[in-house]
């Protein structure tokens, strides 16, 4: 049963009320008995979609939901005046499954992990939106995602210790320093390019880098412990006089094309066997790949990495060619138990089975047994207990 709703009309004579009052009569009853969509929903249906993009671009500023220095914030206005101009989207009503995968199926240089951003970028949006009481319901609720195991999206690869080695060899000081501490404490790009003097703590065993969270991805302070080959690294690089607001890496930090080039300098393939490439962040991945070598816990390696997944750290950061997986298995408990159970039920005379100890790897193709580290150019020791120190025990995420 409908209740009476008394709203001031703002007039002063008996017939404009009683004319606005038929008229607010009208479209209140007619909204509550379904003939008519809400006002506000009707006033959001006129309003043209960047409109829309802006008002909700502010909120999100305004809850604190920007992203690192709003790089979040622009990248999702950005996605999302893309869809309007090419998905045609001048109004509310005209977003539609039909146009959205339409757009998609066209999209031939974006990887399919890319377009499930955007699927999830715009589904956000219209999200927002029906929470504000702008449209009825989410239009896209019911779009599916794209397969992403067929992404056709370039992997990274880690560096050797010798390919570390050389790298370091013939870089120019500045950029030397830069990738050291990228391999040796997986600082990102944009974590390192922040990284101030003030951040840098020489204390011998607890030396230590202080990231602040307004610098780092998830937004968390972390404690990074410094191997002793960074802190003599550091010593050396930051000036006497330096201010703690001055940055550790006052001439910058190099991008992947700049690696590229002292890459061919060393003779560091840019692209390995597999395909796999070596951009900056292979030094995460460089470092990640080190924690598992040198037998690191798993949650203390997932702190030092800042993940919050453990998946993250054993699959995606970890170069399993550089594991030494052929000492692993031939190191397994009662191989020699085995190797003599095998000459009994075989009835050998055991002549060809003692040489199994031996390497049989001729004409089968190489493998990274162990990954030794080069004695030339620069030391950089991998002791568990000077790899990384955090402070607390909560991880964070990539």
């Amino acid at each position: 049963m409908l209740r009476d709703k008394w709203i001031n009309l703002g007039v002063s004579t008996k017939e404009a009320a009683e004319a606005k009052a038929n008229e607010f009569r009208r479209e209140w009853e007619a909204e509550q008995a379904g003939i008519l969509l809400p006002k506000p929903i009707r006033e959001g249906a006129k309003k043209p979609f960047l409109d829309h993009v802006m008002d909700y671009a502010l909120d999100l500023e305004r809850r604190g939901k920007a992203g690192r220095s709003s790089k979040g914030l622009k990248q999702t206005q950005s996605r999302l005046k893309r869809l309007s101009k090419e998905c045609g989207w001048s109004h509310l009503v005209q977003v539609s499954p039909d146009s959205f995968v339409t757009w998609r199926s066209k999209q031939r240089q974006l990887t399919p992990r890319t377009l499930n951003h955007y699927l999830n970028e715009v589904i956000t949006f219209l999200n927002w939106l029906e929470r504000n009481e702008r449209i009825s319901a989410n239009p896209l609720k019911r779009v599916v995602k794209v397969d992403e195991r067929e992404d056709g999206k370039t992997k990274k690869r880690a560096f050797t210790d010798d390919e570390l080695v050389r790298i370091l060899s013939v870089s120019p000081e500045y950029r030397r320093v830069a990738y050291l501490a990228a391999a040796f404490t997986g600082l990102r790009f944009q974590e390192l390019q922040q990284l101030e003097c003030g951040d840098v703590v020489f204390a011998g065993e607890n030396s230590r880098l202080l990231v602040r969270g307004s610098t780092t991805k998830n937004g968390k302070d972390a404690s990074i412990g410094l191997v002793p080959a960074l802190e003599v690294a550091l010593r050396a690089y930051i000036p006497e006089d330096a201010q703690p607001s001055d940055k550790v890496f006052r001439m910058g930090v190099p991008r992947s094309r700049t690696l590229k080039i002292d890459l061919e300098a060393a003779g560091v393939p840019y692209r390995d066997a597999r395909g796999h490439v070596a951009v900056f962040h292979s030094f995460r991945k460089t470092f990640g790949t080190m924690l598992q070598r040198a037998g690191v816990e798993e949650r203390l390696a997932m702190s030092a990495m800042r993940h919050s997944d453990r998946r993250l750290t054993n699959l995606i950061y970890t170069d399993t060619a550089l594991l030494p997986l052929q000492r692993a298995i031939r190191n397994l408990p009662s191989n020699d138990e085995w190797t003599q159970k095998w000459t009994q039920i075989s009835g050998g005379s055991g002549q060809n089975v003692s040489q199994l100890g031996q390497s049989i790897a001729v004409g089968c193709p190489s493998e990274v047994v162990d990954n030794k580290g080069a004695s030339r150019g620069v030391t950089v020791p991998v002791a568990t207990s000077q790899l990384v120190e955090v402070a607390g025990v909560e991880p964070a995420s990539l």
